[in-house]
């Protein structure tokens, strides 16, 4: 089997090298699962690897494009060396280049937006402004900022839920509504793109008011999404007969089922608590599963079947 089908990447460099340099710095800041180091190595393998999936699903980044690739990987480790230095100015200046690559890939995106109503672009060009949003909670982190006296955990779980949730769960979202304009991806573009910020205002209200109603239907509103995808991949998944891409999307609904009963319980814990369902065992087990096997897995599978399709075509 020729390698190109199963890393279907114009410009695989930047990706292997982005993958390699998270695998390293993974084992030499070996944490636990359940800190808020392991948060930062998920926000890094999305800023050093899956965002650049993402983005080359979305783009062909033709070579008056293709500087955007020569920079990721400085950007990256910028972001890299600026999660590790201490809050200032200086560890916020460092990640400037990666906001200003998001912005750059939204710009190139608006150009081709169909302004006609399609569900499917309309959540794709939310998931690319979510990122934007993400990436300037990562200026405030590194700032040192704590919006409205947020937590500093908060503010860093705030960063990663635009990364994940916001750009590469709604992206994947809107990519199963394009390609299986059923009622079940229509369904989860919406909820996705409603829940999205209204987590962001459920948690600033708990913060604030100490009412949790907003934040708990947030979080149902996620879990219906997450399980209204996975039904639709479910489906989509029967269509065509590529062993290797059916098992990445058999990964991705399996992933999404585990993860999204987890936020359901997780939502509700305020009136059925269940004790080991806190912030650490979320971060570690359905924080975990929804980096690496929803985005990771599911961005990945997008990309070959996308592939395979251009290699028929």
């Amino acid at each position: 089997m020729n390698i190109s089908n199963i890393f279907p990447f114009r410009y695989p460099k930047s990706v292997f090298v982005g993958l390699s340099i998270w695998l390293i710095v993974s084992i030499l800041w070996f944490a636990n699962p359940q800190s808020d180091v392991w948060a930062r190595l998920l926000l890094l393998f999305a800023i050093l690897v899956m965002v650049q999936i993402g983005f080359s699903i979305l783009h062909d980044l033709n070579e008056n494009m293709k500087f955007i690739l020569d920079v990721w990987p400085i950007a990256a480790i910028l972001s890299l060396v600026s999660i590790h230095l201490p809050e200032g100015f200086l560890a916020a200046t460092f990640v400037v280049p990666w906001v200003l690559i998001s912005l750059i890939l939204f710009l190139k995106s608006a150009d081709g937006i169909n302004l006609t109503f399609s569900i499917s672009e309309w959540t794709i060009t939310a998931a690319q402004l979510f990122l934007i949003v993400g990436t300037l909670w990562l200026f405030a982190d590194r700032l040192g900022l704590q919006p409205l006296g947020f937590d500093k955990a908060i503010v860093l779980l705030t960063v990663v839920h635009f990364h994940f949730a916001g750009f590469m769960f709604t992206l994947l979202c809107g990519l199963i509504a394009r390609f299986s304009n059923t009622k079940s991806a229509r369904l989860a573009c919406i909820m996705a793109v409603i829940s999205v910020p209204m987590t962001a205002l459920g948690i600033t209200l708990s913060q604030l008011y100490q009412s949790h109603i907003v934040e708990i239907l947030a979080a149902v509103c996620v879990s219906l999404s997450g399980f209204c995808m996975a039904f639709a991949v479910y489906q989509f998944n029967k269509t065509f007969k590529i062993k290797y891409i059916n098992t990445l999307f058999t990964i991705l609904y399996l992933s999404l089922c585990v993860s999204m009963t987890l936020a359901f319980l997780y939502a509700i814990r305020f009136w059925y608590p269940i004790g080991f369902l806190q912030i650490p065992f979320m971060r570690a087990i359905h924080g975990t599963l929804n980096a690496i096997f929803v985005c990771g897995g599911g961005l990945l599978a997008w990309k070959m079947y996308l592939n395979q399709n251009t290699k028929n075509a």
